[in-house]
């Protein structure tokens, strides 16, 4: 009897743990989520992000190849990353989301197996006391 509380005591714990390290998990993946927002706000306020205006001299053709499209070339290779690495934060948390419910299910159907062993143990107790008094 005590073996079986002892081992669903431990997968409680276990299963508690787990649950502690997701959570710890979702929390890193809030702050990364703050973190890509700030970028963002940066992104639009800072002058680094803008196109560079032309030289008094420069016709449209050479601001166009020189300055344009190598400005938005590293644009989109800045967004394709941020878009990849978003989306991947995004898939993590959908994964650690359905690992939690089945796990706090699982817990408090082990607390109500604790309860009922707990239940059985005491009337076993007193069962056996009411045996020592004959």
């Amino acid at each position: 009897m005590n073996n079986e509380i002892q081992s669903l005591t431990s997968t409680k714990q276990e299963l508690q743990d787990n649950i502690t390290t997701i959570q710890n998990q979702m929390t890193i993946i809030k702050k990364e989520k703050q973190t890509f927002q700030q970028f963002t706000r940066e992104i639009t306020d800072d002058d680094f992000w803008n196109i560079p205006e032309p030289s008094t001299f420069m016709n449209a053709k050479s601001y166009h190849k020189k300055i344009v499209i190598p400005f938005i070339n590293g644009i989109k290779t800045t967004i394709n990353r941020m878009i990849k690495k978003y989306l991947n934060l995004l898939h993590e948390v959908d994964n650690l989301k359905t690992s939690v419910l089945p796990l706090k299910m699982k817990i408090r159907e082990l607390n109500t197996q604790i309860d009922q062993l707990f239940d059985r143990n005491r009337h076993l107790e007193k069962t056996l006391q009411k045996y020592k008094k004959y």
